[in-house]
């Protein structure tokens, strides 16, 4: 039976996926060879098992559930990346952003968004562990590690700092999180998001492609 705003993992055999299934390291877990059981968790409500899955339940003291939100930041690709080459990948700060500010409010954890989301470089990797570690909890496939494309995202957004032509090659960083995106986009979808895939562009966004836009095209003539 699904129950409505209830969020559906596949619970693949460790008892760490489990707790990452449910978002809640302080949940009660105890498993067997041929069963699993999740007792209630103050943070995300309770958890059924049904044959390999788990079903989440969400709790009024779910932060997340209260304000609508899906588990990761949904943005289409194409918008991440036509976005991110007219922002000069600032809008990769604002998506890192909003998911660290995603992660606070289903955990609770001790944590400032914008200051993860500022300092970058250091907190990328953690990030892009955990989508990558959701998506396993349900049993999707990951093709990308977070141990090569974090390091290419520090390494091609630090090029910002080289004199001119070299900086440009900070453009390159853009398809480095377009990997994780569309994994958030998955989980996002099998957790039923309440929030959409975000592909429609918004008056600011559009304002924004086309003055940025415009500067990326007058720079890129300036070079040739």
């Amino acid at each position: 039976m699904q129950i409505a705003g209830s969020a559906c993992f596949i619970y693949s055999g460790r008892i760490g996926t489990v707790r990452e299934a449910v978002g809640c390291k302080r949940s009660e877990v105890v498993a067997h060879e041929s069963c699993v059981q999740v007792h209630t968790c103050p943070r995300r409500g309770a958890a059924l098992r049904a044959g390999n899955a788990l079903q989440v339940l969400p709790s009024r003291e779910n932060p997340s559930y209260e304000a609508g939100l899906g588990r990761w930041f949904p943005v289409a690709t194409h918008k991440s990346i036509v976005l991110s080459v007219c922002t000069v990948s600032a809008y990769q700060l604002y998506w890192l952003y909003q998911n660290w500010k995603r992660i606070r409010k289903a955990s609770r954890e001790q944590l400032n968004p914008f200051w993860r989301a500022f300092f970058a470089p250091i907190w990328v990797i953690p990030l892009l562990l955990r989508i990558r570690h959701s998506a396993e909890a349900m049993g999707s496939p990951v093709r990308w590690n977070a141990s090569v494309l974090g390091p290419l995202f520090i390494t091609l957004t630090a090029c910002s700092m080289l004199p001119d032509p070299w900086w440009r090659l900070t453009f390159g960083s853009v398809v480095t999180l377009v990997p994780a995106v569309q994994t958030a986009k998955t989980v996002n979808e099998a957790a039923k998001n309440p929030e959409g895939s975000n592909s429609r562009y918004s008056t600011p966004n559009l304002i924004t492609i086309v003055l940025g836009g415009l500067l990326v095209a007058l720079n890129a003539m300036y070079v040739f």
